[in-house]
């Protein structure tokens, strides 16, 4: 959410979507696909005003495919879809579809011509399998592991969160900076790994 007013500014389009864990692989394609397809006719209708018929499409991924290229004429250069959520499952059915959207991402780029990005929340123990089988290695461009938190970048969050959900966002709730460092304290103390969900708790 933090990053979206970037990426409109740059004509890139976010789509964020949740796959849940209870799915097996074949379901979480079916369910990509879904959703991927609602959030771009939520995002079509908010920029023209109206909802696209699609039904005749026949298919889910030719759906995607003409909603996307209607997109680029309001403007956008490109799509970034967010996958969260896929790491509370187990390994292999989160593995099975990593390995299918490798192939999703190139036949759209090959059959619409549009710079197409996915971002998937992935968790610590995928690098042991991704390392250990050609299988799935081919399936990520680049790991990123999350850097630990700061002080000050989760002072920034929290403040920036306060803003968003105030009733007034001009004049939003002013967070105690001296609060928010002896809870980070504490934290460190207690051994735990120090997160934004914790502090905000």
């Amino acid at each position: 959410d933090y990053m979206n007013p970037l990426l409109y500014e740059c004509k890139i389009f976010p789509v964020y979507i949740q796959l849940g864990a209870e799915f097996e692989a074949r379901e979480l394609v079916h369910e990509f696909w879904k959703r991927v397809n609602e959030e771009l006719q939520r995002l079509h209708a908010i920029l023209v005003g109206e909802r696209v018929a699609t039904d005749a499409l026949g298919d889910e991924q030719a759906i995607t495919q003409d909603l996307m290229k209607r997109l680029t004429y309001q403007g956008a250069k490109g799509f970034v879809i967010f996958v969260d959520d896929l790491h509370k499952g187990p390994l292999d059915k989160a593995m099975g579809f990593m390995s299918y959207l490798q192939i999703i991402s190139s036949q759209l780029r090959r059959t619409t011509d549009l710079d197409i990005g996915f971002f998937v929340a992935g968790a610590i123990d995928w690098e042991t399998a991704i390392a250990n089988s050609p299988k799935f290695s081919g399936s990520v461009d680049r790991q990123e592991r999350m850097p630990p938190l700061e002080l000050d970048v989760a002072y920034e969050a929290i403040s920036k969160r306060f803003k968003t959900f105030a009733k007034n966002p001009e004049n939003p709730r002013q967070l105690d900076p001296q609060l928010v460092e002896r809870i980070f304290k504490r934290l460190q103390y207690s051994g735990l790994d120090i997160t934004f969900r914790r502090i905000m708790r």
